[in-house]
């Protein structure tokens, strides 16, 4: 059974490595740091929180006539009629119903706070990701992630779009520019990859030499004839017959009787020098 799921299991992560996650050039943004440079996103955000302090307004008033009523009640409960006493608490519970509904319709889930957000943001959205979609084209990113919606652990500030994309949008983001080319500077990878590129350059340049210089095809067949003649004058000192000198081998003479001589049989084979 075991040997069953470690079969799997390694047959799961081969076809894990063979996907193109794996070459795959991935980067990410901060959309929040965005919408915090970009003037149109702030523009957007103050119509929103001018609905919303409209809103809380009219919310604190209802309360205010609750809480008036309340002390009312409470004040008069002794005084009043069992009728006067009815009236003012089906004041009070439907002046309390009416501020729930209110603030249901204003600022709960799907309601018009919803409604706005997606109005008021939708053109700069827009904006924002058209910008992202060119700086990843550009730089050949397959993957960009946005670290205000999925935060990230840890990843090297190289790969931080934000400040591009800004640039993109029309806004002077020379500070943030600065600060994370001041982090990338601080990543030791970074520095370590730089001084190894610089390295092999230099290498490359040590170890490069000069093309040999070509040798005419005349100067070629005159060193050729010179060193055959030198070898062959080498094997005609070194073999020598029986009873045959040198001065007779280089004269060109042969034996004494003029006959072909043979080597004795116990002549061994010369070894070249």
């Amino acid at each position: 059974m075991f040997a069953k799921r470690n079969m799997i299991i390694s047959m799961l992560f081969m076809l894990l490595m063979n996907l193109p996650i794996f070459a795959q050039k991935i980067g990410y943004v901060s959309s929040q740091a965005i919408r915090e440079k970009f003037p149109e996103a702030k523009q957007a955000e103050q119509r929103l929180q001018t609905m919303v302090d409209n809103w809380k307004r009219e919310l604190e008033d209802q309360q205010k006539v609750i809480n008036e009523l309340e002390m009312e009640i409470k004040k008069n409960r002794l005084v009043w009629t069992e009728v006067e006493k009815a009236e003012k608490i089906a004041t009070f519970e439907k002046k309390k119903k009416e501020r729930e509904e209110y603030a249901t319709r204003k600022l709960g889930p799907n309601g018009e706070y919803d409604a706005a957000i997606a109005l008021v943001f939708r053109g700069v959205e827009e904006k924002i990701y058209a910008a992202i979609q060119e700086v990843s084209f550009t730089d050949n990113y397959d993957i960009v992630w946005d670290k205000s919606t999925q935060p990230l652990a840890f990843i090297n500030p190289k790969y931080d779009l934000t400040v591009k994309v800004l640039k993109k949008l029309g806004i002077n983001v020379d500070d943030m520019e600065k600060q994370q080319q001041e982090a990338i500077d601080k990543d030791p990878r970074n520095n370590k990859k730089s001084s190894s590129s610089s390295s092999s350059t230099s290498t490359t340049k040590r170890t490069r030499t000069r093309k040999p210089a070509e040798v005419p095809e005349e100067e070629k067949k005159s060193m050729f004839d010179t060193l055959k003649d030198s070898v062959m004058d080498g094997l005609q000192d070194m073999i020598k017959l029986p009873g045959q000198s040198a001065d007779s081998t280089k004269s060109g003479g042969g034996t004494p009787s003029g006959d072909p001589q043979l080597l004795p049989s116990d002549t061994t084979v010369i070894k070249k020098p």
